[in-house]
């Protein structure tokens, strides 16, 4: 063997090694008392592993709870306030350094990014401002409908026809639009 003590010792105790490789440590160990000794070793703390294994463990019932509670009291850094500032210094340094990293480049980057999320801004304003606008529009129709002394459930109903007349007419708008498309570019839906 090349090195002593062998590392195959291990596996030759546990059983693992191919029978050739076994014939030529057992040959081995007979003319290495480094190698003999080194396998008494492992086969002793094999044996005490065993025995102590052998007894019968209980695990209380709280174990995992136990285990649990100790793993969280030992997190340190997440209950601190003085990391939020930590944190926020760090995101500053790593924004820094990617400006240098992106160098003149960064300028465009940047420019593009608030000018897709100056789009975004717009679009959230404007169906925000669309569904206040309806909420409105709806409270102001229906306390008018509803203050009217001719009010009914019939009322209810004609203006909820209204509602679903409008809504079916902007479909078929929407699909004419559809079929409109595909006929100019020469599919068939």
């Amino acid at each position: 063997m090349n090195s002593c003590p062998s590392p195959d010792i291990s596996a030759y105790i546990d059983g693992e090694l191919a029978l050739e490789a076994e014939l030529k440590l057992e040959l081995h160990l007979s003319n290495c008392n480094v190698c003999s000794y080194e396998m008494n070793v492992q086969k002793q703390l094999v044996n005490a592993l065993n025995s102590s294994l052998a007894a019968d463990l209980e695990i209380p019932a709280d174990f995992t709870k136990r285990i649990v509670t100790h793993a969280e009291s030992n997190v340190s850094g997440l209950r601190r306030s003085s990391e939020w500032p930590n944190a926020a210094l760090v995101c500053g340094g790593l924004f820094l350094f990617l400006i240098f990293a992106l160098g003149a480049s960064a300028r465009g980057t940047f420019l593009s990014f608030l000018d897709i999320a100056a789009q975004i801004a717009v679009v959230v304003g404007f169906l925000s401002r669309l569904l206040y606008d309806l909420a409105i529009g709806t409270v102001v129709v229906l306390r008018s409908i509803g203050d009217q002394p001719g009010f009914s459930a019939l009322s209810l109903l004609v203006a909820t026809a209204i509602v679903f007349a409008a809504l079916y007419s902007s479909s078929l708008i929407r699909s004419g639009r559809v079929k409109v498309d595909h006929a100019k570019s020469g599919n068939s839906i």
